[in-house]
């Protein structure tokens, strides 16, 4: 999935459905903010826990899985476009490492 996100625009906050997700910046900053993902069963009821925020600028990859948690990605300039690829696989942990190392060959920086 390639994406262009324009100046000030990302994404709400989501999860992957139990893929996996790669990310890679073409051009541009993207800001990615990581949540931990709220506990179902507790009665406490509150803003979302920032786990990590992180820019990524061209050429930078990143990972994803429901594993590490939640997240929004958006893009901080107010005057430049960014651009960003995305794979996304739904497979076991055994293969993640496989396939991650897999596209970063065959898109490097």
């Amino acid at each position: 999935l390639l994406l262009v996100w324009n100046p000030g625009k990302g994404s709400p906050v989501h999860d992957h459905a139990n893929a996996h997700c790669i990310m890679k910046v073409l051009a541009g900053t993207l800001q990615e903010t990581i949540y931990n993902v709220p506990n179902q069963d507790s009665d406490i009821h509150g803003p979302l826990e920032i786990k990590s925020d992180t820019r990524h600028t061209m050429n930078d990859v990143a990972y994803i899985s429901d594993d590490i948690g939640l997240h929004r990605v958006h893009n901080p300039s107010s005057d430049q476009v960014a651009v960003s690829l995305h794979c996304k696989c739904w497979m076991n942990h055994r293969n993640a490492n496989r396939v991650l190392m897999n596209a970063l060959s065959i898109y490097p920086a």
